[in-house]
């Protein structure tokens, strides 16, 4: 585990970026065409929903242990990702 800063390598930051921002945006980017017709059918609502899984240690204000460089950079990248694409679809398509 990346414990300090000694033990962070390309690799590591590199695959945990891909897993867990890379691969969340590209799914939202090729559902899209789906979550816009199922904002005109079926719930009533008049809206999709998108969900990504983040954790607590990709906050910024709450980062007081340190540590984990590669999984809590990717899970900040997926909480910026998550809120870009939901300020886009919100204001294009009526995706949550």
């Amino acid at each position: 585990a990346e414990t300090s800063l000694s033990k962070v390598q390309k690799s590591s930051l590199l695959l945990a970026y891909e897993v867990n921002a890379v691969g969340p945006i590209l799914v939202i980017k090729h559902m899209r065409p789906f979550l816009k017709i199922g904002a005109s059918l079926g719930t009533g609502k008049g809206f999709s929903l998108v969900a990504n899984m983040s954790a607590r240690v990709g906050s910024i204000g709450d980062n007081a242990l340190g540590g984990w460089h590669s999984y809590r950079a990717s899970k900040t990248a997926l909480n910026q990702l998550t809120k870009t694409a939901s300020v886009e679809l919100g204001k294009r398509d009526n995706i949550a």
